[in-house]
């Protein structure tokens, strides 16, 4: 079996979102082939884990490194107080304003550590390829020098557009982090963009110069996810798995569109900022489920009769929305026609648009009155398993050219 050196900072025991891609790539590729050798972080302060997905990547061989990043030391420094509880760090603590501070990004303490435990695992495993998957962005630079050094053929995989995910670093940092990415593609043997807004994003960075073909690989989600038995919850339940804390405007239109149609009940399993959770408290009609581990939210998007898609702003498409492709349930996507998830959706028959009350209102009644015909079309190509074997023929012929 072939080895593939990973790199990636974010895996589990951390949860949410920038875990999974890398998480369920690594669950199937030794199907294919290839055994991954995972270079990642030891345990770090977060605000979000699930050690059930652990359980995903125990055939890959897992180096945990030490790492001078913010996000580490707060639990250096809280294991030295000797506190018992895992520290979680706010999420305005871990947010854009460190990156804003440091680059590549805030996790470049993690630099030098992933480049020594990456040297070694080459030494030792010896891979055949390296992979490494951002944000944070110093993951990239790290497998860029590791290729370098090795002459090992280097996938650089692009989960969030570069280089400051749907904001602008400041003026300052835009030629250094330019002069990044033309080193990053230019190392690489493949580029990889999780869709084509991101793809199209790093090509603008990259004019006049023509820079790499990048192919997509979108998210997807893990059909064994939802092998899980439905979780019915009382009324008409539309759900929202997934955090909440950049959408007031969108909240604040969904609460007007929820008064047209009072048999809907609206669930939202995960957390939210304190002004979005005041306002979502207030109304009878909102159940707030708190933070859930994925397993029951994978029950809830089974037993939900629609489940309600809210993009960040400026966001192409978020990862809940593949999940909610694989629960197969209609799907109702608060925005515009000309959004990228609203193109999703109607390219697999999965649901409706709408981004006023009036609109969401026939929305409702036409998933009562046709749900069935929101779940026809096959979500195949977005199957992880699926996808996992088209990373892993890239690989052969990467490792062949």
């Amino acid at each position: 079996m072939n080895r593939l050196l990973v790199i990636a900072y974010y895996t589990p025991p951390l949860g949410l979102s920038g875990v999974m891609r890398v998480t369920k790539l690594c669950k199937f590729l030794p199907d294919f082939g290839w055994e991954p050798v995972i270079i990642t972080v030891k345990p770090v302060a977060y605000y979000a884990s699930d050690p059930g997905l652990l359980a995903d990547i125990n055939r890959a061989r897992i180096v945990r490194t030490g790492s001078l990043d913010p996000n580490r030391l707060l639990m250096i420094v809280q294991r030295l107080l000797r506190a018992e509880a895992t520290p979680r760090v706010p999420r305005s603590i871990s947010g854009r304003w460190l990156n804003s501070i440091l680059v590549p990004d805030a996790k470049v303490g993690w630099l030098p550590f992933a480049i020594r435990a990456g040297r070694k695992a080459i030494q030792e495993f010896h891979p055949r390829a390296i992979f490494a998957t951002a944000p944070p962005w110093t993951a990239l630079v790290a497998g860029t020098r590791l290729s370098e050094e090795s002459g090992l053929p280097f996938i650089a995989d692009f989960r969030d557009p570069y280089p400051a995910g749907f904001g602008l670093p400041p003026v300052y940092q835009r030629p250094v982090l330019k002069k990044i990415l033309k080193k990053i593609t230019a190392q690489a043997r493949q580029v990889l963009a999780v869709n084509s807004g991101t793809a199209a994003g790093i090509k603008r960075l990259l004019q006049p110069e023509p820079g790499p073909v990048i192919q997509i690989l979108e998210n997807g989600f893990d059909p064994d996810e939802f092998t899980v038995e439905p979780e019915r919850l009382e009324g008409w339940a539309l759900l929202y798995a997934g955090n909440l804390y950049e959408n007031r405007e969108q909240i604040a239109g969904l609460l007007d569109a929820l008064a047209r149609v009072p048999e809907v009940k609206f669930y939202l399993a995960g957390d939210t900022d304190p002004w979005s959770r005041k306002l979502l408290s207030a109304n009878r009609q909102v159940v707030l489920l708190g933070r859930v581990k994925h397993s029951r939210v994978c029950a809830l998007m089974k037993g939900a009769d629609a489940l309600l898609y809210l993009g960040k702003p400026g966001q192409p498409v978020g990862l809940k929305l593949y999940e909610y492709l694989g629960a197969n349930r209609p799907v109702i996507v608060w925005g515009k026609e000309t959004d990228e998830a609203a193109a999703l959706v109607r390219e697999f028959g999965a649901g409706l648009v709408c981004n006023e009350p009036v609109g969401f209102q026939q929305a409702v009644a036409e998933i009562q009155a046709l749900g069935a015909r929101f779940t026809e079309i096959s979500r195949d190509r977005l199957n992880r398993r699926i996808q996992a074997h088209w990373l892993a023929e890239l690989l052969n012929q990467t490792i062949i050219g």
